[in-house]
């Protein structure tokens, strides 16, 4: 009975996964790649610190890891799209003040190919076409530089 519980416990909470994600609003790569390894990191750790039932830490892990992986990657593709657009540096900081992602444009448009304008306006006046910027984008925990990537940022 408890066995029968659980499964029908499982598929719920599936089934709830998937229906409320055709209502959830639409997040970067940044976000889904920082949730993607926030969850592996997590549920590896929840798994090895659970010594009474790894499944659950492994769960609990997950959960955490994915959510705060995620919103990091969120908040540092928000810091790069506001750096390029208001072409000046950045800072963003949590409230414990131990992670940092700090955002620098590069001084000079740079031409980018989008798959946005048709084909006919291939020799379109620059007014038409996008303006990129590269920005340097750097992460920093606990006072110690963690990452640093050159991202172009199309607008």
């Amino acid at each position: 009975m408890k066995r029968l519980i659980g499964i029908f416990a499982l598929a719920g909470v599936l089934a709830g996964m998937v229906l409320t994600g055709a209502c959830a609003p639409v997040y970067s790569p940044s976000a889904y790649q920082g949730g993607a390894a926030g969850m592996a990191v997590g549920a590896t750790a929840g798994a090895l610190l659970d010594s009474q039932n790894a499944w659950r830490g492994g769960i609990i892990g997950g959960a955490l890891g994915a959510v705060i992986g995620a919103t990091l990657g969120e908040i540092s593709d928000q810091a790069a799209r506001q750096a390029a657009m208001q072409q000046r540096q950045v800072v963003y900081q949590n409230m414990a003040g131990n992670t940092r992602v700090v955002v620098v444009p590069s001084p000079t448009y740079s031409s980018g190919y989008y798959p946005g304008p048709p084909p006919a306006c291939v020799h379109c006046p620059p007014v038409h076409r996008p303006r990129c910027r590269m920005v340097t984008q750097q992460v920093w925990r606990n006072g110690q530089l963690v990452q640093t990537i050159r991202r172009r940022i199309c607008m």
